[in-house]
């Protein structure tokens, strides 16, 4: 067996482990908010990334067993999972946690999940991972739209009444308005940052692991 198909075996066992962590957490989840689930980046970031990995082990199981690499759309696919729940830890780990205690946010109840170990766990397998097919530069815009939709809903809902948060950064009327745009305008930028880093950590280890030559314009 190649590195190439070791990393791959590797990436499907993790990305399984991850799938059984998700279940868990997302289901822990499901069991404390009902049907408010679907207001939360955590739970919407989550679901994507679980639906990615699931989505990367049926094409990544198929792959291995033909000795061929996973389609450059699936890769796109789990880059965007990966950046998803990647904010959410950054965010967690910047902002929330800061506000509400480290313990409560990342090593208590569902968040020990959705909050740290699936958004580690993700990282790591597909910067080290899951090398091949390389990301490209233009990839990070996929992984920003979903954060763009939520963000639009969601200050909408704000701004209409038809919901309060349920981050305090949300809370529309309870801050100045320019406060609320530069918390888009950050989460956002922060985003497209944490995406591009994701690419060039992918780039970079392909290289390493692979001797892959890369195009100047492909960076």
């Amino acid at each position: 067996m190649n590195e190439k198909n070791k990393r791959l075996k590797a990436a499907l066992i993790l990305n399984a482990v991850i799938v059984v962590l998700e279940c868990i957490g997302v289901g822990k989840a499901v069991l404390n908010e009902g049907s408010s689930l679907f207001l939360y980046y955590t739970e919407d970031s989550n679901l994507v990334n679980l639906c990615m990995c699931v989505v990367f082990l049926i094409f990544g199981f198929k792959a291995y067993r033909n000795g061929t690499e996973v389609p450059h759309t699936v890769k796109v696919l789990r880059y965007v999972g990966t950046c998803l729940v990647s904010l959410t830890f950054l965010v967690v780990v910047l902002v929330l946690a800061p506000m509400f205690g480290y313990v409560q946010f990342l090593f208590s109840g569902a968040f020990v999940y959705t909050h740290f170990l699936c958004p580690i766990l993700s990282f790591i397998s597909l910067v080290f991972l899951e090398q091949q097919p390389v990301l490209k530069k233009k990839d990070a815009v996929y992984a920003v739209l979903p954060t763009l939709i939520y963000a639009v809903i969601i200050v909408y809902m704000n701004i209409a009444r038809l919901t309060v948060g349920p981050y305090p950064f949300l809370h529309v009327y309870e801050q100045p308005w320019y406060l609320s745009i530069l918390w888009c305008v950050a989460i956002l930028g922060g985003n497209y940052l944490l995406a591009r880093l994701a690419v060039r950590l992918n780039q970079k280890m392909a290289q390493i692991s692979m001797k892959v030559p890369f195009h100047r314009n492909s960076l």
